[in-house]
């Protein structure tokens, strides 16, 4: 018998392997996406390291990251809202048109 590690699934690719805990969640196609966006940011990052680049425009590149992300999800919270008030007047207004109809 072997020790086998619960949270990686040799059957299972790499992205399987991330986004299985997450299925769960209801917003787990987003939180995958900001994790291989914040994975693929590190990597470039360790990139731009590697060349020298002044710690000052990486931490520039960082706040712009954050900064994309918090509005990002600002405009995702207006179009919910917005969504939520546009069904409620379909709502009204296929049922005005059933009664008239009917």
């Amino acid at each position: 018998m072997f020790f086998q590690n619960y949270a990686l699934y040799p059957h299972l690719s790499v992205y399987s392997n991330i986004t299985f805990p997450l299925k769960n969640d209801n917003n787990w196609k987003e939180k995958t996406y900001m994790k291989k966006v914040k994975a693929q940011m590190e990597i470039d990052i360790l990139y731009l390291e590697d060349l020298n680049v002044k710690k000052e425009e990486l931490d520039q590149l960082k706040d712009s990251f954050f900064r994309w992300k918090f509005i990002k999800n600002e405009l995702e919270y207006q179009n919910s809202f917005l969504y939520a008030k546009l069904s409620k007047e379909l709502e009204k207004s296929t049922f005005r048109i059933q009664t008239r109809i009917s």
